[in-house]
């Protein structure tokens, strides 16, 4: 009994043991194939984010490398993964796809969503989105891709980050109120940085011409592209309306018109008449006719406020509106004004340009519609007459000054006979000068008769196209105010000839970040031009200082942009920076934080950024012409808003990276209905 017992227990050790060793072998088979099964996990996991992470380290370093604004992009396919030493992984291949998420007018800053599916033989093992945001190229006050020798930014004074490609070189007497960043070094000594500065840091490229292409079709398809010919002088003015009269103009009120003149408009776009004598002699002749026909002064009679240019004032009814001053009116008629013989015009000249309101304007502007539309002998205005001889209003009832809300379609331009008290054209001396080019598409039906035409709607809402985009195939003069947002590309070289303004203040705490913003992109040169706008210029006759007078007949004493300004071939500054017709005396301050410094356009006022492809000084001489940088940020940028469309830089932020569900991500078309849904939001 006892020896039958023993066995039995034997026995049963035997299988308890037994048992025991199969567990352990199935424990153990279990573990391994977990082991192996989250080595593979980890290793598909592994293979997605290195695809993300050769995409964004692509981002960062390849300038041509650009998604379209619209459609899936599959950036990567079917690539194989490597490790560490370059050995493909076997088994673990990677698609990534590419789309602009997030908001899709292009005023913030470009958000980008790629989706990474690691996959093998079984399918889709492991999906993961990334999702990174583009730093804004107008976040640099200043980005200057190089600087020629002989340049040097200043003396002046930078408010806002500012960034150089190679070295930096900087005049003695620069203050830099913010920080200064260079991929090269610092040259020049003198200056002061009151922000952070680093050298050797990488480069920032300034985009290329070709990157901007589509905008020309994008501004096509909605009748916002204009083509000159090679003999055309284009300008382009942006126009803030009240359309439906209530008081404010918001920002669906926003047009832009275009002027093509001939091929001698350049000057009068400038204001920039023909000059005569030399040295200290070189003037501006009074009796020029962009001087008579473009500049004057302006007047409050019974309350509304006419522009007279100089030759108006010598016709009777004109002259009686000018003399007739009641209470609250301004200024005074100007006094000694005689037109018996030619040095008493000369002088009549001069105190009409002496007046405190005194001021030119480029062809085409509203305030010179008594100069440059033209009537038949009985007042009719028919635009296209061809014995139109006599300015606007002189044969007609509506006898006033122009002002801001007259519009002249077709423009016509004489020398006006000064010695007739009539205002008539003298002889022959009538020749076409240009005409406002008709919107290609629907006009806006809210807009007077006058402008209907001529005035070519920005905002969806009246022009349902519209992305925001213009396109000039060649060069043109720019000048306006903006109201909502717009970038213009221009196909050469923009030339600011008037104000180019926001219609609310950028920077008021009153006024909401990018309620106004604006991006000029040139493949050419971004010039101020140089003209009797811009730039203290001396007029008269003959020698002698008593035939001569210096003055600055631009809108104020400072040239003032709001925008965001980049030249991608070229510079942006100033047009022929050491011209000066003038003396030290008439200079005009620019001040800055050490003191005030002078030049014949005195600051060159800048509240946005600017972007180049290389520096040029923007004044210089004795006594200096040119103008003085004085840029500021705008907060828009802060806010993370852009002008629409306008180009980034190279730097992208991360914000996401997130895990997906493999069986909802495993086709190309349930990839692309997961990023389309992610359009129109705003990922932050």
């Amino acid at each position: 009994t006892r020896r039958g017992s023993a066995l039995i227990l034997v026995l049963l050790m035997t299988l308890a043991v037994a048992a025991l060793a199969v567990a352990a072998i199935f424990m153990t088979s279990s573990a391994g194939l977990l082991s192996r099964f989250y080595d593979k996990e980890r290793l598909y996991g592994l293979a997605a984010e290195s695809g993300l992470e050769l995409v964004l380290g692509r981002l960062r370093t390849d300038p041509d490398f650009a998604l379209a604004d619209t459609g899936m992009t599959v950036v990567l396919s079917g690539v194989p993964m490597r490790d560490a030493d370059g050995n493909v992984i076997a088994g673990a291949n990677v698609f990534v796809y590419g789309m602009v998420t997030g908001d899709t007018t292009g005023r913030s800053r470009r958000t980008i969503s790629f989706i990474a599916r690691a996959y093998d033989n079984f399918g889709t093992r492991h999906v993961r989105r990334m999702d990174v945001q583009q730093q804004s190229l107008a976040r640099y006050v200043m980005l200057v891709d190089s600087f020629p020798s002989g340049t040097s930014f200043g003396p002046a004074w930078l408010r806002g980050r500012a960034h150089g490609n190679g070295d930096w070189r900087s005049a003695n007497g620069t203050e830099y109120l913010d920080s200064l960043t260079v991929s090269g070094s610092f040259i020049g000594t003198g200056s002061a940085f009151r922000g952070d500065t680093a050298s050797g840091v990488g480069i920032v490229p300034i985009p290329q011409d070709s990157t901007y292409d589509w905008m020309a079709t994008a501004a096509a398809a909605a009748n916002l592209a204009y083509t000159p010919s090679g003999t055309e002088r284009t300008r382009v003015e942006f126009v803030a309306y009240d359309t439906d009269g209530n008081g404010t103009v918001d920002e669906t009120e926003s047009y832009l018109r275009v002027l093509v003149l001939n091929n001698a408009g350049g000057r009068f776009l400038r204001v920039d008449p023909p000059t005569s004598g030399g040295g200290p002699n070189l003037r501006h002749d009074w009796n020029e006719r962009e001087v008579q026909n473009q500049c004057g002064a302006f007047y409050r009679r019974s309350g509304r406020w006419h522009f007279f240019p100089v030759a108006t004032h010598r016709a009777t009814w004109a002259w009686a509106i000018i003399s007739t001053v009641g209470a609250g009116d301004y200024p005074a008629a100007p006094a000694g004004v005689s037109w018996a013989s030619t040095n008493d015009k000369r002088d009549a000249t001069r105190a009409i340009l002496n007046q405190p309101t005194s001021r030119c304007f480029p062809a085409g502007s509203p305030y010179l519609v008594n100069t440059e539309r033209m009537t038949d002998a009985l007042g009719t205005v028919s635009g296209t007459t061809a014995n139109n001889t006599y300015p606007w209003g002189v044969r007609s009832a509506q006898k006033y000054g122009g002002s801001d809300t007259t519009f002249t379609p077709v423009l016509r331009t004489c020398t006006i006979d000064l010695d007739s008290p009539s205002g008539d054209c003298v002889g022959s001396s009538v020749s076409p000068l240009g005409s406002w080019q008709t919107f290609g598409g629907t006009a806006d039906a809210a807009l007077p008769d006058s402008m209907r035409a001529s005035h070519w709607p920005l905002h969806p809402s009246r022009n349902a196209a519209s992305q925001g985009v213009v396109s000039i195939n060649g060069s043109t003069f720019v000048s306006g105010v903006i109201r909502g947002g717009v970038t213009m590309r221009v196909a050469g070289t923009a030339f600011l000839i008037d104000r180019l303004v926001y219609a609310t203040d950028p920077n008021s705490p009153a006024t909401p970040a990018c309620s106004d913003v604006l991006g000029l992109v040139a493949t050419g040169d971004i010039l101020v031009a140089d003209g009797a706008m811009a730039r203290v210029r001396r007029y008269g006759a003959g020698g002698g200082a008593v035939n001569r007078y210096e003055l600055h007949l631009g809108p104020e004493l400072r040239f003032t942009v709001h925008g965001h300004l980049l030249s991608t071939g070229g510079t942006v500054g100033v047009e022929n920076p050491l011209s000066m017709m003038g003396s030290n005396a008439s200079a005009v301050d620019c001040p800055g934080p050490t003191g005030n410094t002078r030049s014949s356009g005195g600051c060159l006022a800048l509240t946005g950024s600017v972007a180049m492809r290389r520096f040029s000084d923007t004044f210089g001489g004795n006594p200096a012409g040119g103008h003085r940088w004085a840029p500021q940020p705008d907060r828009c940028m802060e806010a993370g808003g852009r002008p629409p469309f306008f180009p980034g830089a190279t730097d992208y932020a991360v914000l996401r990276i997130v895990e997906l569900d493999p069986s909802r991500a495993n086709t190309n078309a349930r990839i692309e209905a997961i990023l389309r849904s992610l359009r129109g939001g705003v990922l932050d």
